[in-house]
């Protein structure tokens, strides 16, 4: 795979994740925006981590994948061995425990994509790509800045859209064991 490991999950679990992370760009309800619109990300996982991720389906933990992510001094860079070198992620606080991710495929004609991650126990994390089909009519409507697909262009947009995806409870998404720093 050449896109983010953490995204192309989230895009497995959710009928075609990490995060929404780069390889969800077939997901009809993907919220995406042409370049980050979320400011200086938060460093939660301090210099690095290394994770490990599995979809759910089915009420089972499948499609087992490795990730590492690296501070960079602005942002993770995600490595593995699926992973284009460009990729990267962003951390943002939203509600609670959750944050939302930032995926970035560095490559170029690649969108940016989000993913909702929820602290489910100490280093353990669901996630869940944000889905313009979470919100009711009138937070797509106010939203989603393009008539076809959901293309955000402010952090507003990306927060409004992501607590929608954290109120809902997903039977499909991914989930993230921090297995230790990266070192």
């Amino acid at each position: 795979m050449a896109q983010s490991l953490l995204h192309t999950i989230v895009r497995d679990t959710v009928i075609r994740i990490a995060i929404c992370l780069a390889a969800m760009l077939a997901l009809s309800g993907c919220v995406t925006s042409e370049a980050p619109v979320l400011g200086q990300s938060q460093q939660p996982f301090g210099d690095g981590a290394k994770f490990q991720f599995y979809s759910l389906r089915g009420g089972a933990a499948h499609d087992p994948s490795l990730m590492q992510l690296r501070w960079n001094g602005t942002r993770y860079t995600a490595i593995g061995p699926d992973l284009h070198k460009d990729n990267s992620l962003t951390f943002h606080p939203l509600d609670g425990n959750d944050l939302v991710a930032q995926v970035i495929d560095g490559r170029p004609d690649h969108k940016v994509e989000y993913a909702v991650l929820r602290q489910a126990a100490e280093g353990v994390y669901l996630v869940n790509p944000v889905d313009e089909d979470d919100a009711d009519a009138a937070t797509r409507a106010k939203f989603c800045a393009a008539p076809s697909g959901c293309r955000v262009t402010t952090p507003e947009q990306v927060m409004g859209l992501a607590r929608a995806t954290a109120a809902k409870r997903h039977p499909r998404g991914a989930l993230a064991i921090r297995i230790g720093d990266d070192k």
